[in-house]
């Protein structure tokens, strides 16, 4: 197993851009809960500002 050290600044920071994009992601579902159309990949690539290369790893790791 490799080991990688970062400072703590860089990790805080990484953790926090986590945390908003994990209340960016339950405001969505809050807000399409009873929806009956879903959205599409660029849809959601537009409203969390990612790339659709983004959300394709977040697929693929299950993020």
């Amino acid at each position: 197993m490799e080991i990688t050290a970062i400072e703590k600044k860089t990790f805080e920071e990484m953790q926090q851009r986590f945390e908003d994009f994990a209340k960016q992601v339950k405001t969505l579902c809050r807000e399409n809960q009873n929806k009956d159309k879903w959205l599409t990949g660029n849809n959601v690539c537009e409203l969390l500002h990612i790339s659709s290369r983004s959300l394709q790893s977040y697929r693929d790791n299950g993020t």
